[in-house]
C-alpha cells in the first residue's frame, strides 16, 4: 500500500457510499474500481500536483478528475461527511459544550484565476442543505492584504472535528460569515441532545453587537474578548477562551494538505470538495474502530429486518420518547429513559450503541439470538468490556423469554398486552392510539 491509500478498515466505512461496480447485475459497463480512484484523489489532496501528474498506478488522470467531479455534483462527498458526523453525533463524540469558529485566508496561485464569471449551468456542490454551494460569481477569490486568495471559515467541536465550511474572497470580513458558517454545524434534533452548543468561542474579529446578539437569541453564551474601543463585559470565561487555541491547531493540521495550503482549483466548489474530502480523511483516521459500520443506519436496519421483522409497537415507542422522560417498566426490569431510548435504537437499527449500558444491553437478547449479540460486543468491546460477562448472566436468565416472544415478534402480533409494558399514567392510552 502506498502513501495516502486507505486502509482495509477506513474504507469499509464509505465503500457503500459509491455505485454499485456491477450496476446490481443490470447492463452497462462495469465501473472501474472506486477505491483506486479515492486513492487517486487523495494522493492529490496531499500532494497538490496538478491533476495531469496523478500516477498511473491510479489509472488514467482524466477519469479521477472526472469521478471527483461526478461525486461533487451527485453529492457523494456531502453525503459521505453528514453521515460519518451523524453517526458520531449519535455515539456522543460531538461535543455540545463548546464549539469554536474562526477563519484563515488561503492564498490562490495564478492556476485558481481564470474561471468563467458566469458559467452556464452553474457548478453545484450537492448533497444535504447544511453542506450544499452554489458556485459564486466571484469564486471566493479577492485580493487582501495578504495577497489574492480565498478565507476559509471554520466550525469545529471540542475534540477538533471539523463540522462546516464556507468560503468567501479573501477580503471578506470574518465576522460577515459568522451566522452562514454557524448555521451550516447545527446539529439534527435529537431526543436529549439540543441542535446549538452551550457556548461558541472566538476571537476579538468577532466581537460585534450583531454576533452578540445573534448567538443571545439562539441562546449561546459568546466567549468572545472585546476590543480596546468597547466596553469590557461583567463575566469573561477565560479558562474556555484558553481552549480556543484548538482550531489554530486545526487550521493547522488541515493546511498540512498542500491542496488545501494553497489554492489551485477555479471553482470554489471543487475547492471545497477538496475540504470535505479531509475531513472525512480525518473522521476515518481517528474514528475508524467507532465507525465500524459499512452500512448507513437504515440500510443496517434494512438488512437485520430480513431476519427478523420489526414489531408494530416499535414505531409507537419511537414517537413517545421526545414526549416522556419518566422511567418505564419493561419486563419487570425498571428502565431509565435514556437506556429505554438506546434500547428502542437498537431495536430499530439492530445495532449496539457503545455508550449503551448494562440495563440497555440486558434487554437486547429478548429480540435477537445471543449468537449476534455476543458478535456486536465483539464489533464494541473496548467501551463495554466491562460489562461482558453481566451480559452473559442475562443472556441466560432472559433467553426463555426471548423463545416465547420471538415466534410473536416474526408474525408481527407483539403488542403491548403480550409484552406486559406498564406506562405512566397518560402513556398506555396514547400507545393503544397511535
Amino acid at each position: 500500500m502506498y502513501r495516502y491509500e486507505l486502509p482495509d478498515l477506513q474504507w469499509e466505512q464509505i465503500a457503500p457510499f459509491f455505485p454499485d461496480r456491477y450496476h446490481h447485475g443490470r447492463a452497462g459497463r462495469p465501473w472501474k474500481d472506486h477505491r483506486l480512484l479515492v486513492n487517486g484523489i487523495l494522493w492529490h489532496l496531499h500532494t497538490g500536483a496538478p491533476w495531469p501528474d496523478t500516477p498511473e498506478r491510479y489509472g488514467p488522470w482524466q477519469t479521477v478528475y472526472d469521478r471527483f467531479n461526478r461525486w461533487r455534483k451527485d453529492g457523494t462527498w456531502a453525503k459521505m461527511l453528514d453521515v460519518l458526523l451523524l453517526r458520531l453525533d449519535r455515539r456522543g463524540f460531538i461535543d455540545r459544550d463548546l464549539w469554536l469558529v474562526d477563519a484563515s485566508v488561503i492564498r490562490g496561485s495564478r492556476a485558481a484565476a481564470g474561471a468563467k464569471k458566469k458559467p452556464e449551468p452553474v457548478p453545484t456542490l450537492a448533497g444535504p442543505e447544511a453542506l450544499r454551494l452554489h458556485e459564486p460569481p466571484d469564486h471566493a477569490l479577492g485580493r487582501s492584504p495578504g495577497g489574492f486568495g480565498t478565507k476559509v471559515h471554520l466550525v469545529c467541536e471540542g475534540h477538533g472535528t471539523v463540522l462546516a465550511v464556507w468560503v468567501t474572497p479573501g477580503q471578506r470580513h470574518e465576522s460577515q460569515a459568522f451566522s452562514i458558517v454557524l448555521l451550516r454545524a447545527k446539529r439534527p434534533r435529537q431526543v436529549g441532545r439540543p441542535r446549538w452548543p452551550q457556548r461558541v468561542a472566538g476571537d476579538k474579529g468577532y466581537s460585534y453587537p450583531a454576533i452578540r446578539q445573534w448567538l443571545q437569541q439562539h441562546h449561546i453564551a459568546a466567549v468572545i474578548p472585546s476590543r480596546k474601543d468597547q466596553p469590557q463585559p461583567e463575566t469573561f470565561d477565560r479558562p474556555a477562551y484558553r481552549r480556543r487555541n484548538l482550531i489554530e491547531r486545526v487550521v493547522g493540521w488541515y493546511k498540512e494538505y498542500r491542496a488545501l495550503g494553497t489554492r489551485y482549483e477555479k471553482l470554489a466548489v471543487n475547492y471545497v470538495s477538496l475540504w470535505l474530502i479531509a475531513i472525512i480523511e480525518k473522521l476515518l483516521r481517528k474514528y475508524a474502530q467507532r465507525l465500524k459500520m459499512g452500512l448507513s443506519e437504515r440500510a443496517y436496519a434494512k438488512r437485520i429486518n430480513k431476519r427478523y421483522p420489526k414489531a408494530v409497537f416499535a414505531s409507537y415507542l419511537v414517537r413517545l420518547i421526545p414526549k416522556h422522560k419518566s422511567d418505564a417498566v419493561f419486563l419487570g426490569l425498571s428502565v431509565e429513559h435514556s437506556a429505554f431510548r438506546d434500547f428502542i435504537w437498537m431495536f430499530v437499527t439492530g445495532a449496539a450503541q457503545p455508550q449503551a449500558n448494562a440495563t440497555t444491553m440486558a434487554l437486547f437478547p429478548i429480540l435477537y439470538p445471543p449468537e449476534f449479540l455476543l458478535n456486536e460486543f465483539n464489533r464494541i468491546a473496548e467501551p463495554i468490556l466491562d460489562e461482558k460477562e453481566l451480559l452473559l448472566n442475562q443472556v441466560t436468565v432472559l433467553s426463555r423469554t426471548r423463545d416465547m416472544l420471538l415466534p410473536r415478534l416474526i408474525s408481527g402480533k407483539l403488542s403491548v398486552e403480550n409484552l406486559d409494558i406498564q406506562f405512566p399514567p397518560g402513556m398506555a392510552k396514547e400507545m393503544n392510539n397511535p
